[in-house]
């Protein structure tokens, strides 16, 4: 974390205190607290992601999760329920901008590789 005095100095800081720890000190920005951390502070990290700063969380230096505002989790469509690939793509053919290629089954079936293949010795 990254913390400015009130006379303008800048320190860091690996622990996220409570402002009345601070003694002088303005947060700028919390992008990064460990799991005790963030359990610890969680009041104050839904304030931070409440303005629009998500907060990455994680176990021994590593990200293992973010906390962001609803509006942001709303925006990447995680609510939207999640259909098969074959019902997405009946879907996309019945959406009435799709358009059917212009093929004939003679293209369709040059698609297709006819060749034998290659030769395959399967382990004893």
């Amino acid at each position: 974390m990254i913390l400015h005095t009130a006379t303008g100095e800048l320190a860091t800081s690996n622990r996220l205190e409570e402002d009345s720890h601070l003694d002088g000190y303005l947060e700028i920005s919390v992008s990064q607290v460990s799991i005790a951390q963030a359990r610890d502070s969680l009041t104050r990290l839904i304030h931070e992601v409440e303005v629009g700063k998500p907060v990455h969380i994680t176990r021994r230096g590593k990200p293992v999760a973010v906390l962001m505002s609803e509006g942001d989790y709303e925006a990447l469509g995680a609510d939207v329920p999640r259909e098969n690939f074959w019902q997405a793509i009946q879907m996309w053919r019945a959406e009435e901008e799709f358009e059917w290629a212009d093929l004939t089954p003679d293209e369709v079936r040059r698609w297709r590789d006819r060749s034998s293949g290659r030769a395959v010795q399967w382990p004893d």
